[in-house]
C-alpha cells in the first residue's frame, strides 16, 4: 500500500492505486449496512441504522 500511494497521486481510492501499481483487484459482495461515510447524508443514514 505504501508503494502504491507513493507511486501515483491521481487515483480516487486505494483500489485504484493498487491497480495502477499493477496488482489485480477483486470485488466481493458486501452487506447493505457496511457503508462508506463520504457525505453528511451518509452519516445521517448510519446513525439511523445504529439506532435500530
Amino acid at each position: 500500500m505504501r508503494a502504491a500511494h507513493a507511486g501515483a497521486d491521481d487515483a480516487t481510492d486505494d483500489a485504484g492505486l493498487v491497480e495502477a501499481a499493477g496488482h489485480a483487484i477483486a470485488t466481493v459482495e458486501g452487506h447493505p449496512r457496511n457503508i462508506k461515510i463520504t457525505h453528511p447524508d451518509d452519516l445521517v443514514a448510519a446513525e439511523a441504522w445504529l439506532a435500530t
